[in-house]
């Protein structure tokens, strides 16, 4: 018996090493300048307007989504981030940090890099299945954490001339949450795509998996780790490890069985914070050195706690 420990942990190194490689080669491609920065800029521009948005409508569009399935799950999704989102306020007022340092950690803390890194993850371990479940989580994740990002760096911000704006670019004109509620559309309806089409959104759909890993390793630099240490490793703890272990807890109080639904909602909340928080926080007058850091070093561990989740689910 204690070998079969081993067994799921040897397995699941299998499964993230190589994208993490992946990652690696982009960090690599950048240090040694076969990529500029104007490329990366563009390549991202290019996979969060285009290429994630054609997957996940892809992905969502042609599945039947049953309420039943998702339901339950999307419940402990959303109170397991709104915990940690109360939590991380009642944090900052213990650890007497400054207001624009309380937002930017709450954000941190629940806004994860679930398009970059959360499905490549569930679509190496869990295959084609993974990747449309993670579509379907993301069609509601995604407005919520926005949504709340918004509240979080709001918080201690009487006079805020940008709130409003994000606020309904974040939850209305967000490409990948435009293209998530456009595909549950499409499968509420059973709307079915001319063939040409379809075909056409499945090859560049294609690209967004690996661009995207590429693109997160091309925009690792070390100096970007600034910010208070203490924050930084609360930051990789909450995000990595308690956000994952409270929906855990919240699916067995709620009687439910750990099915690749769970199983794949668990990798999503255990992915590392969202790039794109560092420039809310810059937007919003948050802490733009204690997103930096935190990104990286989340993103740096993640290698490791991501091998710990698979292991634990048994993947």
């Amino acid at each position: 018996m204690g070998l079969v420990p081993h067994f799921f942990m040897f397995t699941t190194i299998y499964i993230v090493i190589p994208i993490f490689l992946v990652v690696f080669l982009g960090y690599i491609l950048r240090h040694f300048k076969y990529i500029e920065e104007t490329y990366v800029k563009t390549s991202n521009k290019l996979i969060f307007n285009l290429f994630l948005p054609s997957l996940l409508f892809y992905e969502i569009s042609k599945t039947e989504i049953k309420a039943e399935n998702y339901l339950p799950i999307l419940i402990v999704m959303a109170a397991s981030i709104f915990t940690v989102f109360i939590v991380s306020f009642l944090l900052g007022r213990v650890l007497k940090m400054p207001p624009k340092s309380v937002g930017t950690f709450a954000m941190n803390n629940f806004r994860a890099n679930y398009a970059y890194m959360g499905l490549p993850i569930s679509f190496y371990a869990f295959g084609k299945e993974g990747l449309t479940i993670g579509s379907v989580l993301m069609a509601i994740i995604v407005p919520y954490v926005n949504l709340l990002s918004v509240v979080a760096l709001s918080v201690g911000k009487r006079e805020n001339k940008n709130r409003l704006k994000l606020f309904i670019q974040s939850i209305f004109i967000n490409p990948i949450a435009f293209s998530c509620i456009l595909g549950l559309i499409f499968s509420y309806f059973r709307i079915e795509l001319p063939l040409f089409f379809s075909r056409s959104i499945d090859i560049i759909s294609k690209v967004a998996l690996p661009l995207a890993l590429i693109g997160i390793g091309a925009t690792i630099n070390f100096e970007y780790l600034k910010g208070n240490k203490l924050y930084l490793i609360m930051v990789a703890s909450m995000k990595l490890f308690i956000l994952p272990s409270l929906a855990l807890i919240y699916i067995y109080i709620l009687g439910l069985k750990i099915d690749i639904v769970s199983k794949v909602l668990i990798v999503m909340l255990a992915s590392p914070p969202a790039t794109v928080n560092f420039v809310l926080a810059d937007m919003m007058g948050g802490d733009k050195d204690l997103s930096s850091g935190s990104i990286m070093l989340s993103t740096l561990i993640s290698i490791f706690s991501y091998i710990f989740w698979l292991t634990m689910l048994k993947v």
